[in-house]
């Protein structure tokens, strides 16, 4: 198992583009500083399959405007 620090070096370092997470720690604890992956926190109201289709709905509406090396709340 990785740690938040070391699955988002892993993550960067193997390319991908973004990272999804419902962990609201990475908005507060983590140096984007020369990233080239974008980060979004999605921050769901209720742990339902209605809230998490309404979060991924808000996501995917803003995929192209999530630019690399930051972090986004998604609410």
């Amino acid at each position: 198992m990785l740690t938040n620090g070391h699955l988002l070096a892993a993550a960067d370092s193997a390319g991908f583009d973004l990272l999804v997470t419902l962990d609201r720690g990475f908005l507060h604890q983590h140096n984007m500083s020369g990233r080239r992956i974008a980060v979004a926190v999605l921050i769901i109201e209720t742990q339902s399959i209605p809230g998490f289709l309404a979060a991924i709905k808000k996501l995917s509406a803003q995929l192209e405007s999530l630019p690399a090396g930051t972090i986004t709340s998604i609410q």
